[in-house]
């Protein structure tokens, strides 16, 4: 019994790690590389319903000043490891364990003028943010 009770309290903060992920957005955009964007928009032949009927409507649209119109189309998932459950924990370890989070964002942003796409981009972009052990 004397040799369970240190084990428990080293064990407790591990079991007490959490992973979590979350995704949200363009769910098309989820798997989207520049190369099967490219083989879908083509820059002044593509229209404006065609991108709707690949990916919905836009996350926003905004206007510029010759009357085109900018859709942005957005995707994000993003990952936590957090062992921080210090109120549990009097040993302290799970302080020691730190968090972990990452993020994965892609975005589409396409130039409209009259109903046909003139230009898109697209970004894709990847962060990770740790603490404790978890920092690199």
């Amino acid at each position: 019994m004397k040799k369970i009770m240190p084990m428990a309290l080293i064990a407790m903060p591990l079991l007490l790690c959490a992973c979590s992920t979350a995704s949200g957005g363009t769910q098309a955009l989820k798997t989207a590389t520049p190369e099967s964007l490219n083989q879908t928009i083509h820059d002044g032949v593509t229209t404006s319903d065609q991108i709707k009927a690949l990916y919905g409507a836009p996350e926003d649209v905004s206007y510029t000043d010759n009357g085109s119109e900018v859709w942005h189309y957005l995707y994000e998932q993003t990952g936590n490891k957090i062992a921080d459950a210090s109120l549990l924990d009097p040993t302290g370890i799970s302080t020691f364990l730190g968090s972990k989070s990452k993020s994965h964002n892609r975005s589409l942003i396409l130039l409209i003028k009259n109903g046909i796409v003139v230009k898109h981009t697209f970004n894709d972009a990847k962060k990770t943010v740790g603490t404790g052990i978890f920092r690199q």
